[in-house]
């Protein structure tokens, strides 16, 4: 599960892609400390999400706990139909 991050000054930018079940959590979680420690609003793109469990949602919901200021943008269809299954759709501060 590749996740690339660019941080600039202002800004941090996360692109998750591939498959964000419970078999890459603990990966994803250990990767996205990275970013919990930055002073800049992060923007998670999540266009190239093509699984995503609770596990996965969890680990997300707690980057967007740590971190000041989370945006998450163009969610792809799994990552919709999870939010809309789950109704968490308010827990998620997706960027138009």
């Amino acid at each position: 599960m590749p996740v690339d991050i660019e941080t600039n000054p202002g800004l941090t930018q996360v692109k998750i892609s591939g498959s964000c079940t419970i078999f890459e959590a603990a990966e994803l979680r250990q990767t996205l400390l990275a970013v919990a420690g930055v002073a800049t609003p992060v923007v998670v793109d999540l266009s190239a999400i093509s699984d995503i469990d609770t596990a996965g949602l969890q680990v997300l919901l707690a980057l967007q706990k740590q971190c000041g200021l989370v945006l998450f943008s163009k969610p792809s269809r799994a990552m919709q139909t999870a939010l809309d299954l789950l109704n968490l759709n308010r827990c998620f501060s997706i960027e138009a």
